[in-house]
């Protein structure tokens, strides 16, 4: 696999002089099957050929119009692109229209890979525990008997740690039990506490793979009860309520 984590914006990319990708947002990955043209040492090239965003940007919004594209400042036909707004000018910054590649390209070669985690996160009552329910997707060639490890740390300490096996959708699951877990609470409430969750991949006793994620163990609930003005609009934070502010300058 080719890995393009970035590329800004409009992109074709040829291996070897064959077209393998068209990119049109730089917010997403994208991810390139290449094993049919790679099936013998040899150099290969690779070019990665950037369109103008500005001028592409103006050809989609010409191709729509039925849609109104409205903006209060600038260039509208920045909406009409998946790159970041600033570029095409900001009431407080210059127009810095660049292109290319802005995060990093890799090949991967694997049997099984984790695709993603998750995690969520439920308290008992008094906050005294937490339930970290650990969900796991992962991808594999060939049929292999996968297994997983998750495991949850705060700095550096171990504080649960299970396995597990990947059904034959790809995906595995647990819940780790956190007594007396370290609540993330904002500034000026508290500590930010960071929980560290690894999971491996494995086959037998050989290691595939392995990620992991920092996590904060809070819960959030927006609080909207009627009062004297109609309904109140604030947040509570593991059972504390907290003032936000705001200003426009």
């Amino acid at each position: 696999m080719l890995v393009f984590e970035g590329l800004d914006t409009f992109a074709d990319v040829r291996l070897n002089g064959e077209t393998i990708l068209h990119s049109d947002n730089m917010f997403l990955p994208q991810r390139v099957d290449i094993t049919r043209l790679v099936k013998e040492e040899k150099q290969y090239v690779l070019d990665i050929y950037f369109d103008p965003a500005l001028l592409r940007a103006r050809e989609i919004e010409k191709q729509h119009p039925e849609h109104k594209f409205i903006c209060f400042n600038g260039e509208s036909a920045r909406l009409a692109a998946r790159k970041a707004q600033y570029h095409w000018g900001w009431d407080w910054g210059p127009v810095l229209m660049c292109a290319g590649i802005w995060k990093p390209i890799r090949l991967e070669v694997y049997s099984a890979r984790i695709l993603d985690i998750r995690t969520d996160v439920s308290f008992s009552t008094d906050y005294k525990s937490a339930i970290v329910h650990v969900s796991t997707e992962t991808e594999s060639v060939g049929k292999h008997k996968l297994h997983v490890k998750i495991a949850i740390s705060l700095d550096g300490k171990r504080v649960g740690e299970t396995t597990g096996i990947v059904g034959r959708d790809g995906k595995a699951s647990a819940d780790l039990t956190i007594k007396q877990p370290s609540l993330w609470m904002p500034s000026g409430y508290g500590s930010q506490s960071l929980y560290q969750v690894d999971v491996t991949l494995s086959s037998t006793d050989e290691l595939l793979d392995e990620d992991s994620r920092r996590i904060g163990l809070r819960k959030i609930e927006l609080v909207q009860e009627p009062d004297s003005h109609g309904k109140s609009f604030y947040f509570r934070i593991n059972g504390v309520d907290v003032f936000c502010g705001g200003s426009v300058c």
